[in-house]
């Protein structure tokens, strides 16, 4: 299923307004531009493959601190893959913003799961 804007599930809704409050203030420590809450969300608006990133990394970071949040961070994580892998394969290399904050969140997530 893919993901539209405006959010329509409740949960994704939840998330994505938890990446903004929250999980963005940890990608942005060093940033005093706010790159990560105040354009990334922008760029995830119109990039399903950046909004499925958004939604897996912040996914994963609810698990972490409350490991009883139900979260659904591999399908998001199968969702993004499903984009970036032929974009990659088309392209031959990033060549825009969104799908490099995309690539950034996927390896961010797979080293937490030691999926490298």
């Amino acid at each position: 299923m893919p993901i539209t804007w405006p959010l329509t599930d409740p949960e994704e809704a939840h998330l994505f307004r938890f990446y903004v409050d929250t999980v963005s203030q940890w990608w942005d420590l060093t940033n005093s531009l706010n790159l990560f809450k105040e354009v990334v969300p922008q760029l995830a608006l119109s990039n399903s493959m950046l909004m499925n990133a958004l939604l897996m990394k912040t996914s994963q970071h609810l698990e972490n601190i409350d490991s009883a949040h139900p979260t659904r961070a591999y399908m998001y994580h199968e969702r993004l893959l499903q984009k970036l892998i032929p974009y990659l394969a088309e392209n031959g290399s990033i060549k825009d913003e969104a799908t490099l904050v995309a690539a950034m969140f996927l390896r961010a997530f797979e080293e937490l799961h030691g999926m490298c």
